[in-house]
């Protein structure tokens, strides 16, 4: 990230290894459960979201704000278009109810 350090995090363990022997010490990458990947990744794995420049908290690309969005956006836009679309096959459905006892 040009330079600048993401995040620290000290590791130390204590391991025996014979003389002309050698070991393995495994050590987890930066919030590896999340998924990462190199921000000039040309291929771009869908899901797993970029390290970017900034605050590690800044690399969350499914953080509050856009949960928020995607809820306001449900609550105002899709909701009420699938009420109207219900409500409507329900009018029809007591009319064509209405016209068959008529008939």
């Amino acid at each position: 990230m040009n330079g600048n350090v993401l995040d620290t995090k000290e590791v130390s363990s204590l391991i025996n290894i014979k003389p002309e022997m050698r070991g393995e010490l495994k050590i987890p990458a930066f919030r590896h459960n999340e998924h990462y990947q190199y921000h000039k990744n040309s291929d771009g794995i869908v899901g797993h979201p970029n390290f970017k420049k900034g605050h590690p908290e800044e690399c969350i690309e499914w953080g509050l704000p856009t949960i928020v969005f995607i809820a306001i956006i449900t609550i105002y836009i899709i909701l009420p278009i699938a009420l109207i679309i219900g409500l409507v096959k329900l009018v029809n459905k007591i009319k064509r109810k209405k016209k068959s006892k008529n008939n």
